[in-house]
């Protein structure tokens, strides 16, 4: 992956962690009923049903990018900060949720 395509790459990466932060909050909510329905697309909250999907994508790309950051951009400061924040964040995201769920 170049530098470039790893530019590119990123805006839908931070759409993807808004995405999954926002459903997390649903999540933490334990609102059972409203999880179930579809949420408007506009809002970026996604029902249980895609919710499963959405972390797969996003564990996934988590993973090809901290391979393409050890090997290809760690050169570029900007990025590699801008990559461990996002990460950081979902990474709590999925904390919070994980954690919700255990003191059911």
């Amino acid at each position: 992956m170049s530098k470039e395509e790893f530019r590119t790459i990123l805006p839908l990466f931070k759409d993807l962690r808004s995405s999954i932060s926002k459903t997390m909050k649903l999540f933490i909510a334990k609102k059972t009923a409203v999880r179930k329905v579809a949420v408007n697309p506009t809002q970026g909250i996604y029902p249980v049903s895609q919710t499963k999907d959405h972390l797969v994508s996003l564990l996934h790309h988590l993973s090809g990018f901290e391979k393409e950051l050890d090997h290809t951009l760690p050169f570029d400061q900007d990025l590699t900060s801008a990559f461990g924040t996002m990460k950081t964040e979902i990474d709590f995201q999925i904390a919070l949720a994980i954690s919700a769920y255990r003191k059911d």
